[in-house]
């Protein structure tokens, strides 16, 4: 959802479901170290509707870390376009479907 986002792809009515995936205690600490509450990076990502016109994201070497019966931790590398790498890890919370908890996100050096 995030590529078809800022792309423009996404029709802006969509914005609910992205959010509505990430749980009311999402944390995220991006690749600059910042750390952001859930309401600032629901504002950033909705203000980005559009920016990145032809941005790519492709996910791989997905593992999951550890699931116990409410939350599940996963780690990935998240890559944009030709060369703009990061691994994250992320916390989701089980249920109905899985919802972010946390993100934490560190990029690979060209």
């Amino acid at each position: 959802m995030i590529e078809r986002w800022l792309s423009g792809a996404a029709d802006p009515v969509e914005f609910a479901a992205f959010a509505d995936a990430h749980a009311p205690a999402f944390r995220m600490v991006g690749v600059d170290g910042v750390a952001l509450e859930r309401r600032e990076v629901l504002s950033r990502v909705r203000s980005a509707h559009g920016h990145a016109p032809n941005l790519t994201i492709g996910i791989r070497d997905v593992r999951v870390i550890a699931e116990g019966p409410e939350l599940l931790l996963v780690s990935y590398e998240e890559w944009h376009g030709a060369g703009q790498g990061r691994h994250a890890t992320a916390v989701l919370v089980k249920g109905a479907a899985l919802r972010w908890l946390h993100l934490h996100e560190t990029r690979i050096p060209a």
